[in-house]
């Protein structure tokens, strides 16, 4: 009975999400201004190819390393386990989508007991958007923090088996994770802290000694590709994110900073209490997470995540006193509810505005099999996840973050020239606004409006920067009756 008891609230935090997402299923998955982005959909198409065909592949074609390894896993053990009973893309989405929004109402439910703390945590989580790792990596740290917080001298196991998880949901964040494994240096409980640095090495291990045995190489795609985009920004990416990239990126990054070091002050003020210690070394972990991505490279809305719901924990969780401090770290969560309530009521209020845009999308979706024969494939630069997860064809995924490595080598030395030739690639879908012309410049590759017959294009062409699809078939003479 008190297992079942435990058991129980958690099993009703899923019922709802799995209620949630079927009867919002179109808007949550949709676009323009749903719950999902490129990222996202990359997971979940590799995830269905591990379950049901064993490929690590977006397209069906090309081996791919593109992703972190252990939320792929999750989602690919999660289709395997779908994949006897239907092989249907939107079952195994609403099965996807339902574990990451349960792991982002988790981050309120699991962590808060206030109900403004709560909408807080889960609207910050939700600020990423869905299907990505990085709310279930601030969910380990989250839970690292607490069990650190116990007086006992002996090994709180609860930290063996989560630090290990840290590298294999981002790499990036193993720093983060050994700064508050300082937590246990700092009171002098070295058993804690053997446990968890062992722990933590045996995950970076296996991080590294997976992608040698399945890939041959330490870095993914997709960090090779960054590593080398971050080379050729001409402009410092700090000021970019700051002030060039976007209002969302901006007020993100403005709040990033500003919870960051309100956290961080009330922690070091009050860091006598022994719930408190642990908190202030994820704050420092966490800001140091944050900065090396703000400082190196273009922030995608879901980097901003473990900072914002991590530094929002650690004022939930804070003992703080009467006083200033209190009152200060009373406001600032108030001021947080508010402005979650804000988000969350103008994100639903874009959806339902866009609706029709939305439905045009997905009628574009479901069209892209009248004109693409079955066995052909379809090359995409922008927005290819959500053509690629949907429409039952190969997306050949154009820039590259998701493709093999040698398109990624000839996509950086700019020798791209020819390959859908080489590919036997007849199709393009173009997702960009207005009628430029080349339609297609990547890496050397380049396809002008004069090659090409447009197919399809979406009703929703123009409405926003997430949808301006168009489908072409390339008339090239081994393309005709094609």
């Amino acid at each position: 009975m008190p297992t079942l008891r435990r058991i129980a609230p958690w099993a009703l935090l899923l019922a709802a999400a799995a209620a949630l997402v079927a009867l919002g299923y179109r808007r949550i998955a949709g676009a323009p201004m749903g719950w999902l982005m490129d990222d996202g959909l990359f997971y979940a198409r590799i995830a269905m190819q591990l379950a049901t065909t064993g490929q690590s592949s977006f397209d069906g074609i090309h081996e791919t390393s593109g992703y972190h390894l252990a939320w792929e896993g999750v989602l690919a053990a999660l289709s395997w386990g779908l994949a006897p009973f239907t092989v249907d893309p939107h079952h195994h989405m609403g099965a996807f989508l339902t574990l990451s929004l349960f792991a982002a109402l988790a981050c309120g439910f699991g962590f808060a007991r206030r109900a403004h703390h709560r909408l807080a945590l889960i609207a910050l989580a939700l600020s990423g958007h869905l299907l990505l790792e990085t709310v279930p990596l601030v969910l380990v740290l989250m839970g690292m923090a607490r069990a650190l917080e116990g007086r006992e001298r002996n090994t709180p196991w609860a930290l063996v088996a989560l630090a290990p998880l840290v590298p294999l949901l981002r790499i990036d964040a193993t720093p983060v994770a050994v700064v508050l494994l300082f937590a246990a240096a700092a009171d002098g409980r070295w058993a804690a802290l053997r446990a968890g640095a062992l722990a933590l090495a045996a995950g970076v291990a296996l991080h590294f000694g997976l992608l040698y045995g399945l890939f041959g190489e330490p870095l993914t795609v997709s960090m090779m590709l960054r590593a080398h985009a971050l080379l050729q920004y001409e402009s410092a990416p700090l000021a970019f994110n700051l002030w060039s990239y976007g209002a969302g990126t901006t007020g993100r990054s403005l709040l990033l900073i500003g919870l960051l070091a309100l956290a961080g002050v009330l922690a070091w003020r009050h860091r006598g209490t022994p719930r408190n210690r642990p908190l202030l070394w994820l704050v420092l972990g966490l800001a140091g997470f944050s900065l090396m991505h703000l400082v190196l490279s273009h922030m995608r809305y879901w980097y901003f995540v473990p900072g914002l719901v991590g530094a929002t924990y650690a004022l939930v969780r804070l003992e703080v006193p009467g006083g200033l401090s209190h009152r200060i770290r009373g406001a600032a969560l108030v001021a947080l509810a508010l402005l979650a309530g804000v988000y969350l009521g103008h994100k639903g209020w874009r959806i339902a505005a866009l609706a029709d845009a939305q439905d045009e999308t997905w009628t574009f979706l479901e069209r892209i099999g009248d004109h693409v024969p079955r066995g052909e494939a379809i090359y995409q630069v922008d927005g290819s996840g959500r053509t690629g997860f949907y429409s039952g064809r190969s997306v050949v995924n154009g820039d590259g973050l998701v493709n093999d490595r040698q398109y990624a080598r000839r996509l950086v030395a700019g020798r791209l020239g020819g390959y859908l030739d080489e590919e036997d690639i007849c199709y393009l879908i173009v997702n960009r606004s207005g009628e430029p012309d080349p339609l297609v410049d990547q890496g050397g590759l380049v396809v002008n409006r004069g090659e090409v017959t447009e197919l399809l294009r979406s009703g929703a062409r123009g409405r926003t920067g997430q949808v301006n699809y168009a489908l072409y078939r390339r008339d090239a003479p081994t393309c005709q009756g094609r």
